[in-house]
C-alpha cells in the first residue's frame, strides 16, 4: 500500500461527471431507469459501469427484483445473520393499516439487488442485496439486509467480511468509459479540518491513503448542502485532491485511480460551480430554476488560481483562474499567446452563492491587461457542447472572441436611473457591463483606445470577432468617460422606452375605448332613426347591437321583429348586463332556455340509442359464444375474439 501524507475529501459525490455515479441504493422500477424488457418485479437498471478485471475492465449491471417469496427472503435474512424483525421494522412504513397482509404486502414492494453482465443475462451476485458497488469482478461493497456495509466475494455463494477500518462515508468514481474503470475510495477521520482518503485495490483491500486532505468549504450558511467538492476526478482517471502539506501550506496531489500511484504535487485547485447553458436568457438570470423544475443544470469544474484583476473591473469575484485538461494541467490552447487565465462573470453580488455564467479572458499585453468577453453561445464553437460553460469547453471560443481594452461590470446608480427615467426606482438593477474598444484593432494597445461603450450582458456574443462592427456598437450604444455613468443612462433609457411602451398601449386602450363608445353611440341613433320610420329590422344585426346595449323598448322592437337573437350566448350577456330580474332577462330566457332544453333532449337521446346498442351487443356476443362452434376446442391460430365491429381471429 503507498501512502502519501497528503490530502483528500469530507462529503462525498463530487466528480466533474455525474452521470458516472454508479445508482444501486434505491428502486427504480418502471420507464425512464430500466432497460430491455422488464415487469414490476424484475427490473435490469439502465446504468451499466465498466468495473475493473485483471488488467481490464468488464461492462456490468444491477438487476433489481422485488416481490421475492417469503421462504426465500427468510433464508437471506438468515444467512446474513439478520433477524426477521428487522424487515418488519424496516418495512413497516410500507403496510399502513394492512395487519391481515401485512407481510404479502411488505414482499411486494420489497427490493433485492443482483449483480449481472450488462446484457443482464449472467448471474455473478444473486440478489441478496440493498445496494452493490463492485471493486472488481471479484470483490464488491455491498448493504446487507439491516442497512450495514460489508466487503463480499462476487459469486454463486457470496462470502461476507467486515470493513477492517474506521470509515465515515465513501463515494464511487467514473465507470462510464472502459480507460477508466469503477473506483472506490472511503473518507476516515483525521485531525483538524483535514481528513484521510483510502482507495480501494479490486480485492477489496486499501491501495492508497491519502492524508490531510482539507475539508470541503462550506461557504453559503444558507444552503447547508452547497458546499465546494472535496476532491476532482478528471477525465483522464486522475483524481485531484486539495491537502494541507507539512509546513501548512495548501498544495493539491494527483493519484492514477487505477494504480493508486501519485501523479505529482501540484498547486492548489478552486473548484467553481459553473452552469451548463450558455444562453442570452440563463445569463441574464431570467432561467433560474432548479435543475429538477426544467432550469439549466449547473456543475463542478475545478481551476488553478493565477493572479487578481484590478479592482477597478468591478467583478465580484476578482481572482483570475488558469483551466486545466484532462490531467489537471493548463490547457494547450490556453498557453502563450499573452493568455493569462479567466476571470468568471456573474450575476449576482456574492461569491459565495454566484455560479459562473460567463469568463472574462485576461491576457497581458505589454505590461497591460486586455480583456475579452466569452458569453452567449449562440452560432459559436460550443453551443452544442454538452457542458458549455465549463472551462475547457469555453477556452475553444477564445480564438473567436474580439480582445478589448478594459472592462467594467456593475450595478446602475439609483441617482441616475432616476433622474433619465423621470420617476422614483424601487428596486436593484441587474448587473450591467461596459468595455472600452481599441480605437485600431490592428494595433491593440499601441492604437489607443475609445470612450466606455455600454454592452448588454445579456448579449456578450456581440463581442464575438463574428459579430463586431466597431462603427455600429459605438453608434447604437451609450458612450462616455464614466464607466458607471454610461451603464446607468443606458440601464434608464431601456426601463424609459419601457414605460413609454406600456404608456402608449394605455394610451392606445383608451383610444379604442373612445372609438368604440363613438361607434356605439353613432348606431343608436340610427336604430332610433329605422324605430321612428317602422322599419323592420329582421336581420339587422346593427339593429341588434344597440338594441343590446341600450334595452328597454329598442330591445322590445329588435324582438318583435325578430323572435331570437343572433347567438344563444348573447342572452346570457343581456342577463348579465342588465340583471336576472330585469324585463330585459324574462324578454329573452325563456327563448333561450328552449334551446338549452332542446339541446338537453337531443343529449339524452343519444346517451339512450347508444345504451340501447350497447345492450344489444352485448346480447349478440352472448348468443355467439353461446353456441358451440365457439366454445368447443379449436387451435389456437383460428380462436375468435369479441371486438365491436364483429368477431375476429385472436
Amino acid at each position: 500500500m503507498i501512502r502519501a501524507c497528503l490530502a483528500a475529501l469530507a462529503f462525498a459525490f463530487a466528480l466533474s461527471q455525474p452521470a458516472q455515479a454508479w445508482v444501486s441504493g434505491w428502486s427504480s422500477f418502471g420507464e425512464p431507469n430500466c432497460t430491455g424488457k422488464f415487469s414490476d418485479k424484475e427490473c435490469l437498471t439502465k446504468p451499466a459501469r465498466w468495473v475493473r478485471s485483471g488488467d481490464g475492465a468488464v461492462h456490468l449491471r444491477i438487476k433489481e427484483f422485488r416481490g421475492l417469496p417469503k421462504s426465500k427472503v427468510e433464508a437471506i435474512f438468515k444467512s446474513q445473520g439478520v433477524d426477521w424483525s428487522v424487515f418488519e421494522r424496516d418495512t413497516y412504513w410500507r403496510d399502513g393499516n394492512d395487519k391481515e397482509n401485512k407481510d404479502k404486502a411488505r414482499l411486494a414492494r420489497y427490493t433485492l439487488r443482483g449483480l449481472y453482465t450488462a446484457d443482464g443475462k449472467t448471474e455473478l451476485m444473486p440478489p441478496q442485496f440493498l445496494a452493490i458497488y463492485p471493486f472488481s469482478d471479484k470483490v464488491a461493497l455491498v448493504k446487507i439486509v439491516d442497512g450495514n456495509f460489508r466487503i463480499a466475494t462476487i459469486g454463486k455463494n457470496p462470502v461476507l467480511s467486515d470493513i477492517p477500518f474506521r470509515w465515515a462515508s465513501f463515494t464511487t468514481n467514473f465507470g462510464g468509459l472502459q480507460a477508466t474503470p469503477m473506483t472506490i475510495q472511503f473518507e476516515a477521520p483525521g485531525s483538524g479540518d483535514t481528513r484521510s482518503h483510502h482507495l480501494m485495490a479490486p480485492d477489496g483491500t486499501i491501495l492508497t491513503t491519502i492524508d490531510n486532505v482539507l475539508v470541503p468549504i462550506k461557504r453559503d450558511t444558507t444552503q447547508p448542502e452547497l458546499r465546494d467538492p472535496a476532491y476532482y476526478g478528471f477525465d483522464s482517471g486522475l483524481i485531484g485532491f486539495p491537502i494541507r502539506t507539512a509546513a501548512g501550506t495548501e498544495a493539491s496531489v494527483f493519484v492514477d485511480s487505477r494504480t493508486g500511484a501519485i501523479d505529482r504535487i501540484d498547486d492548489p485547485l478552486t473548484f467553481l460551480r459553473v452552469n451548463n447553458g450558455m444562453t442570452e436568457q440563463y445569463i441574464c438570470g431570467q432561467s433560474r430554476g432548479k435543475p429538477e423544475w426544467g432550469g439549466p443544470k449547473s456543475y463542478w469544474a475545478a481551476m488553478v488560481k493565477v493572479g487578481m484583476l484590478p479592482e477597478s473591473t468591478g467583478l465580484p469575484d476578482r481572482n483570475i483562474y488558469m483551466p486545466l485538461d484532462d490531467r489537471g494541467r493548463p490547457l494547450a490552447q490556453t498557453t502563450g499567446n499573452l493568455f493569462v487565465g479567466m476571470a468568471r462573470i456573474s450575476a449576482e453580488d456574492s461569491e459565495i452563492v454566484a455560479e459562473t455564467r460567463g469568463w472574462l479572458f485576461v491576457y497581458s499585453e505589454k505590461g497591460k491587461l486586455t480583456y475579452s468577453v466569452a458569453g452567449a453561445a449562440t452560432d459559436d464553437v460550443v453551443s452544442s457542447a454538452r457542458y458549455q460553460m465549463m472551462p475547457e469547453n469555453v477556452a475553444q471560443m477564445a480564438p473567436r472572441l474580439q480582445r478589448v481594452a478594459d472592462v467594467w461590470f456593475g450595478r446602475p446608480d439609483q441617482d441616475i436611473l432616476e433622474t433619465v427615467i423621470g420617476e422614483p426606482v424601487y428596486h436593484t438593477y441587474a448587473m450591467e457591463m461596459a468595455v472600452r474598444l481599441f480605437s485600431d484593432p490592428a494595433k491593440g494597445a499601441e492604437g489607443g483606445m475609445t470612450n466606455w461603450t455600454h454592452v448588454p450582458v445579456c448579449e456578450p456574443v456581440s463581442l464575438t470577432s463574428k459579430f463586431l462592427d466597431l462603427t455600429s456598437l459605438l453608434a447604437s450604444t451609450e458612450t462616455g468617460a464614466n464607466p458607471l455613468a454610461v451603464v446607468s443612462v443606458a440601464a434608464g433609457q431601456k426601463k424609459a422606452r419601457f414605460l413609454a411602451t406600456l404608456k402608449y398601449w394605455a394610451e392606445a386602450d383608451e383610444r379604442a375605448a373612445a372609438k368604440e363608445h363613438a361607434y356605439l353611440q353613432t348606431t343608436i341613433n340610427e336604430a332610433n332613426a329605422d324605430m321612428a320610420a317602422g322599419k323592420n329590422v329582421r336581420g339587422d344585426h346593427g339593429f341588434f347591437h344597440a338594441a343590446r346595449a341600450t334595452g328597454g323598448r329598442m330591445l322590445d322592437y329588435y324582438w318583435r321583429d325578430n323572435q331570437r337573437l343572433p347567438l344563444i350566448e348573447d342572452a346570457s350577456d343581456i342577463c348579465s348586463r342588465f340583471g336576472s330580474n330585469s324585463a330585459e332577462c324574462r324578454l329573452v330566457w325563456p327563448w333561450a332556455q328552449g334551446i338549452y332544453n332542446q339541446e338537453e333532449a337531443a343529449r339524452q337521446a343519444e346517451a339512450e340509442r347508444y345504451a340501447a346498442k350497447q345492450a344489444a351487443d352485448r346480447a349478440d356476443y352472448q348468443r355467439a359464444i353461446s353456441k358451440p362452434a365457439y366454445v368447443s376446442s379449436k387451435p389456437k391460430e383460428i380462436q375468435y375474439c369479441w371486438r365491436e365491429s364483429g368477431f375476429w381471429n385472436c
